[in-house]
């Protein structure tokens, strides 16, 4: 799809002593073929064309203009039936013919030459194919900078990308764009074709972000030019879909597909070729996404349309055969796929031989099968030849030689060769991490995570595994380097660019940059209103889904404009490259950096892991823990009353942590949810009282923090506490007209997902009296140290009043309400039936849009659905508000870090105000206590407002719980009891510690408090 059109029609001038009805009869047999072609029945145009060929033969000789017109028609006819060698042989004719009745100066000898450069193409002999371009480009170029040197330009850029001779094929394509750029008027056809090619191009060189942008350029101007009815608009939305998937947007791929099986089935009809070709594309598409069983529907019915129109021996339907082996592969079907794949292998020799692109993806799938049938040495084999061919024909730097260095790296570790899964490893993290560097600096934040989404589990599944199998030294080096990568990937690259764009002073992108928040806030109001638009009719919420399509792809390129701009004021990408001996150097004597690691060795089985650094350390050195198993079955209430939770996460590290006095650490999995710096080690004795402990999101912090040591001056303070959680609808509504064009709307304002039977559902959330006084308390403290402090309580902590804190630039905002997160007992993993819609993109974000935090008026919020401020503020909501210079964020509330793993190592409320701009987080991890918090946070707020370190600060706080004692009544037997102060001295008294207890002070973390 998308190739230039090569078919000549017949140009009979007679005379007319030579008009006869044999040659009457030619013309309509020739013109009955052209009809035939254009329908996609080749068969039949070659029966028709050869019987005008023979007449115009007998008529007037070989050596004949109309004879080779009709004789190249054949050929072009062979070609899409798959039969290349007659092709070129027909090819080879005409263009001999053409040379002694025409010259090679003329433009239909042009014309034949370049449909033998497309045959050679075809046959996969490429070398011809750019041989004959080569000859056109240079007689198209002697006639004249015109569209159809753009045409031969364009066309010999195709032969070059599937050569692998990218840059070549890249130069040209835009040579093609230049020229075509000056003879648009009249030629936009022309000029979207090259567009949408050139598309091609880019992706198959891996430049993604190129690919997607002239696709989406391709897309506007057919649309602009000709309409969605224009049959070309079919073939640029395809073109687009494929640019969706290179970058791992597999739901935007598939929805666009949609349009383009829409497009096709009304013409040319789902019998036709190109209709084959686009449920091959969705087939692809499926299969990335992980639904195999459609992708094999799609497969079987492309097949079914191909044997019919181009016959067996077509490359569209070896294409598609080979897709659906390779699904058979994923639902366990391998003979079946074997017997697939051996056949197109021998297909494949005999029309291109042992050294082409697609004879070495077919040996990469059946390496693929044997290892999943347990055959790893054959899977060793056929993988070393698959790579050896794409090192030679595409290239080391290409994504699908990294496909070959990841089944090679999995499958010689389980042939028990580790020198060789070793190194494969080694080139598969590097080269991936190319990748992702070149590719990542020019997307949007939503596709940067997409794309992301395409790399991720090397990281987070397959390097773990090889390293817990091999533990070579490099493999530990690559894995630490990998962690701080995939934990730091999505969340500090968006916020250093935006950063850059609003600090940088120039209005123009500010304003830009305000523009593009504005429109994401639009398209979370209108995903939202999906959610209740469920029961509407289709029409009406397909005409929502439009209008969010729309405005999310003009957000997604406001955004690359930004990234493009951001450039100019800094490299927003620079602490991705932050490596093990990077965060080394920051480490003084006395002190450990500790990775958590969690390593799925099988879909039952994970184990969790450490990688720990230490001054002096040649490398990382790799530490097993526990099983998860372990973990899961320990009941919570034991993390803190025995010594389980140690003995599974520090003992372990005992020797890695002799002379150590400070650890730095990053958990990861389930270790998000536990307070592990506070297990105990033995009765009455902590870990924290042997260690200084400095939970980061990642080890990586420790270099950024050496990086951006400026002090933020200013003493500005906010503090919500005692909220009324009743307030009617009408009051809440009139609080956020107080705060219209103060509040900046975040990106996403989504209906957070919150569990049926929770307090909020039920439109009863509990008062929590002692927040006020916590607030007060905190607030007198602050005042004494000349902060300038604003309290919201009651009706007052609205949610529209938080979000116009944002770009206030304060320094610490405390939070004393309930938090909240969804779980997962809703009923199909707790999503909304409409939200699914969104697919993956959604998944990766329940986790904010599941957590939030609880302001006034949140008991009637259900009573408010539709309005962005109903007194749930979701950690989606937070992370987009500008809350640059934010020191640290207190959330004083239940359950506020919990959250569901992600990849990035933070999740839930952690990642929204880190992804805002809080550099440090305090925050519980569990259910607290108001007598027992509200004294910790009084002593820690005391502390730190002195000058005392923040870490040092919570530290001293707790000890001041544990050692807090209170005067309480005896009785006969001397247990303490609550009775009237009248009889106390009657019965006695007793000193308690009745918040010594961990349950009391071990709720609280800090997380980047460096």
């Amino acid at each position: 799809m998308g190739n230039v059109e090569n078919r000549q029609s017949l140009d009979v001038r007679l005379s007319p002593e030579d008009v006869t009805a044999d040659s009457l009869r030619a013309i309509c047999l020739s013109d009955s073929g052209n009809v035939y072609y254009n329908s996609g029945n080749y068969q039949d145009a070659i029966a028709l064309e050869t019987q005008a060929l023979d007449i115009f033969k007998r008529l007037f000789g070989e050596y004949n203009l109309d004879y080779t017109k009709s004789l190249n028609n054949i050929a072009l006819d062979y070609c899409y039936l798959g039969d290349y060698r007659k092709a070129v042989e027909l090819g080879k004719k005409v263009v001999s013919i053409n040379r002694q009745i025409v010259g090679e100066d003329s433009p239909d000898f042009a014309i034949s030459l370049g449909n033998l450069a497309l045959y050679y193409y075809y046959l996969g002999d490429y070398v011809n194919a750019i041989e004959m371009g080569e000859k056109v480009v240079a007689l198209k170029k002697s006639l004249g900078r015109n569209v159809s040197y753009a045409l031969a330009l364009i066309q010999l850029a195709g032969y070059y990308s599937f050569y692998g001779d990218n840059s070549r094929s890249i130069s040209l394509g835009e040579e093609a764009l230049d020229v075509i750029s000056e003879l648009v008027e009249g030629n936009e056809n022309i000029y979207i074709t090259v567009l949408s090619n050139l598309s091609i191009y880019y992706g198959n060189s891996g430049d993604y972000v190129k690919a997607l942008s002239y696709a989406e350029k391709s897309v506007e101007e057919c649309r602009r030019c000709f309409g969605e009815d224009y049959y070309d608009y079919g073939i640029c939305l395809h073109n687009l879909s494929m640019s969706f998937s290179y970058l791992g947007k597999y739901d935007d791929a598939i929805r666009v597909q949609k349009q383009v099986l829409d497009e096709f089935g009304r013409k040319p009809g789902k019998k036709h070729p190109d209709y084959a070709i686009a449920l091959h594309s969705m087939a692809q598409f499926y299969y990335l996404s992980g639904n195999y069983d459609k992708a094999i529907q799609c497969c079987m019915d492309a097949l079914d349309i191909q044997e019919e129109s181009v016959g067996r021996n077509h490359p569209n339907f070896l294409n598609s055969l080979s897709d659906l082996a390779l699904n058979y592969i994923y639902v366990g079907r391998y003979d079946e796929a074997i017997v697939i794949l051996s056949n197109l292998m021998e297909s494949e020799v005999k029309i291109s031989g042992k050294n082409s692109r697609r004879y070495a993806t077919l040996l990469s799938n059946l390496s693929l099968t044997y290892y999943y049938m347990g055959r790893y040495k054959e899977a060793v084999d056929v993988g070393l030849e698959a790579k050896s061919i794409r090192e030679n024909t595409i290239g080391i730097s290409h994504p699908e030689y990294l496909i070959s260095l990841k089944n090679l790296a999995v499958s010689c570790a389980s042939a028990g060769d580790f020198i060789v899964s070793e190194q494969n490893a080694l080139d598969m993290s590097e080269l991936c991490g190319k990748l992702i560097f070149t590719t990542f600096r020019d997307l949007s934040s939503n596709e940067r995570r997409d794309f992301w989404g395409k790399y991720k589990d090397l990281y987070e599944i397959l390097l773990p595994r090889l390293v817990y199998e091999i533990k070579s030294d490099s493999l530990i080096c690559a894995m630490y380097d990998g962690a701080l990568l995939s934990k730091g990937i999505l969340l500090n690259s968006e916020m250093e660019m935006r950063d850059l764009l609003l600090e940088s002073g120039d209005t123009a992108v500010v304003s830009l940059y305000e523009q593009m928040r504005t429109n994401r806030s639009v398209i979370g109001k209108q995903r939202e209103n999906l959610i209740t638009l469920a029961a509407m009719d289709d029409s009406v919420r397909m005409a929502v889904r439009q209008r969010v399509d729309s405005l999310e792809r003009v957000a997604d390129r406001q955004e690359r404009e930004l990234v493009e701009r951001s450039k100019v004021f800094g490299d927003y990408m620079r602490n991705l490259s932050i490596n093990w001996r990077d965060v080394q150097n920051t480490l003084g004597k006395g002190e450990i950096a500790i990775e958590f690691l969690k390593v799925p060795l099988t879909d039952d089985s994970t184990v969790y892991a450490a990688m720990t650094l230490k001054r002096g350390y040649d490398r990382p050195h790799f530490v097993e823990l526990f099983d998860k198993q372990e973990l899961t079955e320990l009941d919570q209430h034991l993390y803190f009353s025995t010594s389980a939770l140690y003995d599974m996460v520090w003992k372990p590290l005992a020797k890695e942590m002799e002379n150590v006095r400070t650890v730095y650490f990053s958990p990861a999995g389930e270790l998000h949810c536990v307070a592990v710096e506070y297990a105990p080690v033995a009765d009455g004795e902590f870990i924290c009282d042997r260690y200084d402990f400095y939970r980061l999101s990642s080890t990586r912090q420790l270099v950024v923090a050496v990086e951006s040591k400026a002090v933020r001056g200013g003493n500005t303070a906010v503090l919500y506490g005692g909220l009324d959680y009743d307030v009617a609808p009408l009051e809440i509504a009139e609080d956020g007209n107080l705060y219209a064009g103060r509040s900046k709307r975040g990106i996403y304002d989504f209906l957070p997902v919150i569990p049926a039977d929770s307090l909020i559902a039920r439109g009863v959330v509990v008062s929590l009296p002692a927040t006020e006084r916590e607030v007060d308390s905190i607030g007198m403290l602050m005042e004494n140290s000349h902060w300038d402090v604003s309290t919201f309580t009651g009706s007052s902590g609205t949610e529209a009043s938080f979000k116009a804190l944002s770009g206030q630039w304060k320094n610490i905002i405390h939070v004393a309400t309930h938090g909240f997160y969804g779980n997962n007992g809703m009923g199909n993993d707790g999503v909304m039936p409409e939200m699914l819609t969104f697919g993956n993109r959604y998944v990766e974000d329940k986790a904010m849009t599941r957590s939030g935090l609880l302001f006034a008026g949140a008991s009637n919020a259900w009573q408010m659905s539709g309005t962005a401020d109903n007194g749930i503020l979701t950690a989606q909501e937070v992370s987009v508000l500008d809350l640059r210079g934010l020191d640290l964020c207190v959330l004083s509330a239940c359950e506020t870090g919990l959250g569901e793993i992600s990849g990035e190592g933070v999740f839930g409320l952690q990642r929204g105000f880190k992804k805002a701009g809080a550099k440090t987080l305090l925050i519980s991890l569990n259910r607290v206590y108001d007598e027992a918090t509200g004294l910790l946070m009084t002593e820690f707020y005391r502390n730190y407002l002195s000058g005392m370190p923040m870490v040092e600060s919570l530290k001293s706080a707790q000890q001041y719980l544990r050692n807090y004692e209170r005067t309480m009544a005896t009785g006969r037997d001397n247990a303490a009891v609550f009775i009237p102060k009248s009889r106390r001295q009657a019965i006695g008294q007793k000193k308690v510690k009745p918040f010594a207890a961990p349950v009391y002070w071990a709720q609280f973390i800090l997380v980047d408090a460096l």
